[in-house]
Order: structure tokens, then sequence, then C-alpha cells
């Protein structure tokens, strides 16, 4: 948990600092990943950065709602944006990533898919943040394993 709030605090500062960068954030489920971005998270961290701190902070627009969180950060002032994503093979198609956090890899229903997916999306020069546990017969674990993973 402790490594999953160090990676969102990152990637807030990219979205805050970055010109038109794309984040994703995926869990096993979108209204997981949309928690991470939602109050209680993501965007409670950028809540709280004081005034005195950062005296022109970046504005922060949450959309999409999402359950307890939201499907989309976006900072009008960068161009840059984080977007919830669920496990699977279509959540990324289309996109050129900058960074990807997959948060309990080990976890998701379809990670062999998802991981497919992921790398031609960075391709471009992108990086992938992976947060989980290499549970024996987990795909994470077969991965961590591999001569090619």
């Amino acid at each position: 948990m402790l490594m999953t709030w160090w990676l969102l605090g990152l990637y807030l500062y990219d979205v805050l600092t970055q010109k038109n960068h794309a984040n994703f954030v995926g869990s096993r489920k979108l209204e997981a990943s949309a928690y991470l971005l939602g109050p209680e998270r993501m965007y409670g961290m950028w809540e709280r950065i004081p005034v005195a701190l950062w005296p022109e902070k970046p504005e922060l627009i949450c959309e999409q709602k999402q359950g307890m969180g939201f499907a989309l950060l976006r900072c009008p002032a960068t161009g840059s944006y984080i977007q919830a994503i669920a496990s699977g093979a279509d959540q990324l198609r289309q996109y050129t990533a900058s960074n990807i956090l997959l948060d309990e890899f080990a976890f998701f229903e379809r990670a062999a898919e998802t991981w497919g997916a992921v790398l031609p999306t960075i391709q471009g020069g992108g990086h992938v943040d992976v947060v989980s546990t290499a549970n024996l017969g987990s795909y994470m674990y077969d991965l961590l394993h591999s001569e090619t993973g």
C-alpha cells in the first residue's frame, strides 16, 4: 500500500508539471482504479497541498465520476491527464502512454492480456510501474521468473 501511495504522488506531480503526458492507473476493476484517483487517494493528495508549499498550484479537474472516485483527472495548465483503466487487452489499445501504474497486478483476472496490451503503448518512451506480490501460480510470478519477462 505504501508503494501505491508513493507512485500516486509521483504520477500526480507528473501531471501537474509535465506537458502533454498521458498517464494511466490500472487495477482489477475500473471502480478500483477510479478509487485510486478519487478524494481518498490522488485527488485528496492534490487538495491537501498547502498554498504555502505551492502558491500557484495548477488546477486539477475531475471528470467521469465512477463509484468512489474519478475515471479521469486532467490538468489544463499542462495538458496532461491521468485515466483510470480496468484490466484487459482493450483498455489501452489506442493510446501512447507516458506512465502506467498497475496496482495489485497479481490479482488481475486477465493479467496476461493486460501485460500484452501495455507493452506496445510504451514503446515510444513510456514506462510501467507494477505494484504487486508475486504469488506462486499468478501471472506476476510467471513474469518475474521468466527469461523474457
